[in-house]
């Protein structure tokens, strides 16, 4: 009776905090915001809701049944069965049959649940998920209020995330058209944005907001996921029921909002050692923790080591961040496989399972492809060897169960990997290494705790009598969980060390290892993150005392780095606690009144008069998207990656000639790194052609080439085709090529930005 009662207030108190804060959103909020959000959460439900019949046989030795995996797999299966139909063009990708996919996913779970006789959702299951809605809803609402200080998208790789929204929005059929190469088709892994873009089409919001709802999304299932792996992995190595929440939410933090010891040594550490040296001042800024690698101290290895409270913070919708909950949810499944208690069986249906994850890494994020293929392997043949000992079984049993991944994740993926063109250039050794020291400061706690976990784990095993074969004998010894915790570890380890031997060559000439350290070192810190829960756990619940003081030294440690994230916050969203500065979470809203001139080289300043904004860019943007059709073709001038440039196509989802020039670079080179591709050179100069050309009858031809409806003349055209004095716009050129259909000029300047609608010939 008690237990119940406990129970009940446990869950009155969550819904309360619930209320409180839609309440609060409610009130600060617009009214799209708050609208938009609860279409978005209720959509999510649903998706809950359509896979948690599967999921509960999936996961029906965790306690908690995977409840937050059936968002993730609710995800997944609707909207690849959306994809792989729209791309045999057998369905439109649009509102209603998005709704369909869905409904066809929960028809089918049922069915399987059905015919499970032995798996049942309880009472007691009911309420724990329910208490999980509520501690994800929770999540979700604090995250839409931070989210609401600075919603903007427009700085690092945002245009382009939210461009290839835009553009697949407007899709009827994948792959989509590459925003900004016109009349091609996307050569990049965008899986990840389409399925951002079918959950902003089932929920029938706006791209704007989308965009927002679905970086917050990631946070909380990642949050949550986290817990979940942590948690359940944790319920066996204690009697305590407290301990496995605890290491659930170390893990949850990690992996959502702690930074590293870089945050701790060069904002904590030595701002106090310094604090009363004359003229000292504390310059951390949030970023410097993913640079540090090359540029403190300035070398030339610069190199990126980012992790994801920084991405989440930034806000960047970009591949390996969309792919952190499909990463969580093949570890889960990988525990499931070495836990489970059936040693002599294939384990068809999560070898499949593995398979369709692994084929969607293809289409996200091609490094996770790689990183997560190996621990795959490695857990499987491990597993095998752990329960069946002869190595004939071994062998048969573990090619049978990888033939299935293979297999279908090679089927899986094929409609993308046709028409892929794979950006791999090879694989060159490391002429530069990291500094140890640096290395240290980076990657020394969890490497320290990790290499500490597994000294205690053997320690505490009983050494086998017989030496003959001792690492096999050790394996039969551990228990599973944590033979699972080292593997991921030492997977780890192993993403940190490769980019000291080896990279793999790209077009960043300049910074040639900076890519591979990137996608390698962001795993590993996911696969620690989730360390930091079970580890540190392991080390404080050990039976010698100066493990648990150690293990407390750990904990207080990595709480610290807990700190990058309010440092961050701070610097990135401001004051969070005053409302007034609460704008919105339409991500292209800042555009009425940011400022151009910060947006600027130094030299193109005076172009602009002081205070003049981009709300004319915002006029052509809405103008074109009420009053165009989803296929038309616009031009507007190309410019550098990571500028401004492209602003028109990223916001309205229609495709120009040519884009963000690095970019396409990367994409469309197939073979020699040290040149622009010819087709892309190509493009670039028939766009400035386009804009400077006196020959009507080159302009026409390019007009023709590429079917463009629409001409773009606004800042971006002004700017780049003005050296000086000196005008190389061709406007009155381009101005007897069509009509304006569209002026706009709020800022007052000389120059009005207009479109031009091109004459039908």
């Amino acid at each position: 009776m008690e237990k119940k009662i406990k129970n009940s207030t446990i869950t009155a108190i969550f819904i309360l905090i619930a209320c409180i804060l839609l309440l609060f959103i409610k009130q600060i909020a617009e009214y799209k915001d708050f609208i938009n959000t609860l279409k978005w959460y209720l959509i999510l439900i649903l998706l809950t809701i359509s896979a948690l019949p599967i999921t509960t046989i999936i996961f029906q030795n965790f306690k908690d049944k995977g409840y937050i995996f059936s968002k993730t797999i609710g995800i997944l299966l609707s909207g690849y069965i959306m994809w792989i139909l729209s791309s045999f063009h057998i369905m439109k990708f649009n509102f209603i049959n998005s709704i369909i996919c869905t409904l066809v996913v929960l028809v089918f779970s049922l069915i399987i649940y059905k015919k499970k006789e032995k798996t049942t959702i309880s009472k007691k299951d009911t309420l724990t998920f329910f208490r999980i809605e509520l501690v994800f809803l929770i999540i979700f609402l604090f995250c839409s209020y931070i989210k609401g200080f600075n919603p903007n998208i427009d700085s690092t790789e945002k245009y382009m995330d939210y461009g290839y929204m835009a553009i697949i929005d407007k899709t009827d059929y994948m792959p989509p058209q590459d925003l900004w190469f016109a009349k091609e088709k996307i050569n990049y892994y965008y899986f990840g944005q389409y399925i951002s873009s079918f959950i902003t089409k089932l929920s029938n919001v706006k791209v704007e907001y989308g965009y927002n709802l679905m970086l917050i999304t990631l946070f909380t299932i990642t949050a949550l996921s986290s817990f979940s792996i942590v948690y359940n992995l944790l319920l066996n190595k204690t009697k305590n029921k407290k301990i496995p929440y605890i290491g659930g939410i170390i893990a949850s933090l990690a992996n959502t909002i702690a930074g590293n010891m870089h945050y701790v040594i060069y904002n904590l550490i030595i701002p106090f050692i310094n604090k009363n040296k004359p003229g000292y001042i504390n310059n951390y800024y949030f970023p410097n923790s993913t640079r540090y690698i090359g540029y403190n101290p300035i070398t030339n290895d610069k190199t990126i080591h980012e992790f994801p409270s920084y991405s989440f913070i930034l806000g960047d919708l970009h591949a390996h961040v969309i792919n952190i909950i499909f990463v969580l949810l093949l570890i889960s499944l990988l525990l499931i496989h070495i836990t489970n208690n059936k040693k002599d069986k294939t384990q068809i249906p999560i070898m499949l399972l593995i398979g369709f994850l692994l084929s969607i890494y293809k289409m996200t994020n091609y490094w996770d492809f790689i990183i997560y293929l190996t621990v795959t392997v490695l857990i499987i043949i491990i597993t095998n060897i752990i329960n069946l000992k002869r190595i004939k079984e071994i062998i048969k049993l573990s090619l049978k169960q990888l033939s299935i991944i293979f297999i279908s994740s090679f089927l899986i993926s094929l409609p993308f990997t046709l028409i892929f063109n794979k950006m791999i250039l090879g694989v060159k050794t490391t002429t530069n290494h990291t500094p140890i020291y640096q290395l240290i400061v980076l990657w020394g706690l969890p490497i320290t705790i990790l290499l500490y976990y597994i000294i205690i784990t053997i320690i505490k095993t009983k050494p086998p009598k017989n030496k003959k074969n001792i690492i096999l004998k050790y394996l039969y010894k551990i228990s599973k969980e944590d033979i699972f915790m080292i593997i991921l570890g030492i997977c780890a380890l192993g993403l940190i060390i490769i980019p000291e031997i080896v990279y793999v060559v790209d077009i960043y000439t300049t910074m040639p290892r900076a890519n591979t350290m990137f996608k390698l070192t962001y795993q590993s810190y996911i696969l620690l993150g989730l360390g930091f829960g079970y580890y540190i756990i392991n080390i404080i619940i050990n039976k010698k005392k100066y493990n648990k003081i150690i293990g407390i030294i750990f904990l207080v440690l990595f709480t610290l780095t807990i700190g990058y994230t309010l440092t961050a916050t701070k610097s990135w969203f401001g004051d969070i606690k005053n409302t007034n500065n609460y704008k919105t979470l339409n991500g292209k809203k800042y555009l009425e009144n940011s400022l151009i001139i910060y947006k600027l080289p130094e030299y193109e300043k005076e172009y602009c008069n002081q205070g003049a904004t981009t709300k004319d860019d915002l006029n052509m943007i809405n103008w074109l998207n009420k009053n165009t059709n989803k296929n038309d073709i616009i031009i507007e001038t190309y410019g550098d990656s990571y500028t401004n440039y492209n602003r028109i196509s990223t916001f309205t989802g229609l495709a120009t000639p040519m884009g963000w020039e690095t970019h396409e670079w990367l994409w469309r080179t197939t073979d020699n790194i040290n040149s622009i591709p010819e087709s892309v050179f190509e493009r670039m100069s028939e766009v400035e052609l386009f804009y400077t050309s006196q020959n009507i009858k080159e302009l026409k031809r390019i007009i023709k080439k590429y079917d463009i409806k629409y001409i773009i003349i606004g800042y971006n055209e002004r700017i780049k085709y003005t050296e000086g004095d000196n005008k190389l716009l061709n406007e009155d050129i381009l101005n007897e090529l069509g009509s304006v259909a569209y002026e706009t000029n709020t800022n007052n300047l000389k120059n009005k930005s207009y479109i031009i609608r091109v004459k039908s010939n």
